[in-house]
């Protein structure tokens, strides 16, 4: 569900992770859900400790 995005657009975009939590939700598969709300927190986390930066792509 969620190998459409990478972390780091994931991790700079509000929209992206709310349509990856939707998506997640549309689904009602608890497991798929929880692994999508898991995999934002840790972007969001990468984004705010500047961690997520050496993911981004023009710096390969």
């Amino acid at each position: 569900m969620d190998e459409d995005i990478d972390d780091y657009e994931l991790g700079n975009s509000f929209a992206a992770q709310k349509d990856l939590m939707e998506r997640a939700l549309a689904t009602g598969d608890e497991c798929t859900f929880e692994k999508v709300l898991l995999r934002i927190t840790d972007v969001r986390r990468m984004a705010k400790n500047g961690t997520l930066e050496w993911q981004r792509p023009d710096q390969n």
